[in-house]
C-alpha cells in the first residue's frame, strides 16, 4: 500500500492554521517569523518526500484501519457486550457496599460521615435564620426607644459580616 502527500497541500493547511493565530507577519517579530516560516516549509516539504516517514504513515493508516475493524468486531458482539454491562453493574454494587461498609466503619470510630455533616450544615443555617429573625425583632423593639431607624442597611451589616453558606455536594 502505497500513500503519496501532496507537500502543497500540507504547506497550505500549515500557512492557514498559522495564519489563524493572528497578525504574526508585521513588526519586528515577523522577520524572525518569516525566517521561520521558511525555514519550517522546507524541513516540512523534506519529510513529505521522505519515503521512510510515509512508509510510516502508510502502517499507520494500516493499523487504524485494523484496529478500527476489531473495534467493531466488539461493539457489533452481543457476548461482548453483555458481558461488559454485567461488569459495570457489579462495579456499581461493589462501590454500593464499599460506601455501606465506609459509613458504618465511621460510625463505629464515632466519625461524622458525610449525611452528618450536611445535616449539621441545614441544622446550623436554620439556626442562623432564626437568629437574624429573632435581632430583626428585637431591634424592632429597641428603635423606638433609642430613635434609632431599623433600616435595611443594619441588616446589610449583618449580612456582611456572615460567611457564605458552603455549597451542598450532593453524593452519587
Amino acid at each position: 500500500m502505497s500513500t503519496r502527500i501532496d507537500p502543497n497541500a500540507l504547506k497550505n493547511a500549515w500557512t492557514e492554521w498559522l495564519a489563524g493565530l493572528g497578525n504574526l507577519g508585521q513588526g519586528p517579530a515577523g522577520q524572525v517569523y518569516k525566517e521561520w516560516e521558511t525555514w519550517f516549509s522546507a524541513q516540512f516539504e523534506k519529510l513529505a518526500k521522505n519515503d521512510v516517514f510515509l512508509g510510516q504513515v502508510a502502517k499507520s493508516k494500516e493499523w487504524e484501519s485494523w484496529f478500527s475493524a476489531q473495534f467493531e468486531k466488539l461493539a457489533n458482539n452481543e457476548t461482548f457486550l453483555g458481558t461488559m454491562a454485567k461488569s459495570m453493574e457489579n462495579n456499581f454494587l461493589l462501590k454500593s457496599q464499599f460506601d455501606r461498609m465506609m459509613e458504618t466503619s465511621a460510625r463505629a470510630l464515632h466519625m461524622p460521615t458525610s449525611g452528618d455533616v450536611e445535616q449539621i450544615h441545614k441544622r446550623l443555617d436554620e439556626m442562623e435564620r432564626r437568629l437574624d429573625a429573632v435581632l430583626t425583632r428585637l431591634e424592632a423593639a429597641a428603635a423606638p426607644r433609642t430613635g434609632e431607624a431599623v433600616d435595611g442597611e443594619a441588616k446589610a451589616a449583618r449580612a456582611a459580616k456572615r460567611p457564605a453558606p458552603k455549597a451542598e455536594k450532593s453524593e452519587g
